[in-house]
């Protein structure tokens, strides 16, 4: 397939650049750098080309149609720089369902795809789970604990208790269950971004306030745009 030979071409070239960008005088950064190499980006590149392979086999479109199309190939230069800098493969997985939805959501412009996908590049995975929990009304849901183990399930909260915003959090977020100042940080970044609406955290609400969809337009266009599509 044409395209997934000039997305292994740039991919390859993505390796060698940024290796020769860092001058190997000998010592210590030299041997790192080859080994680094070896080790760590060869399983990196592996692991993206499938995921792109995966994904870019279900295109409908005709061949020549996506060899020509310059807005995909920038697309697909920019999301393999990308993932070969991300060290966690659901960070790289993401970047392989931004570009599919590049080439197959034609109701998102072109200029906001490219913002997507630096915001992808920029943010950490972190910051990603909070938006898509950010994303959906969270009132109706709760962390149950069951013989197997602990996970979530659907069920109605019945909490009548005011309470903060970052309670869901805790809840649904490990992560951040002890990490309210980094919640807090990566909130205001999602907020001055335009993703999310700006959020008062001491000011106490009822749970399905505190608990509310917090998306804007903008930020729902970009979980969308990073969304996994269904078979």
């Amino acid at each position: 397939m044409k395209i997934m030979e000039n997305a292994k071409d740039v991919a390859l070239a993505t390796v060698k650049g940024t290796v020769s960008l860092i001058p190997l005088a000998g010592g210590f950064l030299s041997e790192y750098i080859g080994l680094a190499n070896e080790k760590i980006m060869a399983k990196r590149l592996e692991d993206w080309m499938n995921l792109v392979d995966e994904r870019l086999s279900k295109l409908e479109s005709d061949l020549s149609e996506i060899a020509t199309d310059e807005f995909f190939f920038t697309c697909v230069q920019t999301t393999t720089v990308g993932a070969l800098r991300a060290y966690q493969s659901e960070k790289r997985r993401i970047f392989a369902d931004a570009l599919f939805n590049a080439f197959t959501l034609m109701d998102i412009s072109e200029e906001k795809k490219s913002i997507f996908i630096s915001l992808i590049d920029r943010y950490t995975l972190i910051s990603i789970i909070l938006l898509n929990y950010y994303s959906r009304n969270n009132f109706s849901l709760v962390r149950a604990k069951t013989t197997e183990g602990s996970r979530s399930l659907y069920a109605v909260f019945t909490s009548p208790e005011a309470e903060s915003p970052f309670n869901g959090i805790m809840e649904f977020i490990p992560e951040l269950a002890k990490e309210k100042e980094l919640a807090q940080a990566i909130t205001s970044q999602l907020a001055a971004d335009g993703l999310i609406v700006p959020v008062k955290w001491d000011f106490l609400e009822f749970p399905e306030q505190a608990r509310r969809k917090r998306t804007t337009v903008l930020g729902d266009e970009f979980v969308r745009f990073i969304a996994t599509k269904p078979d």
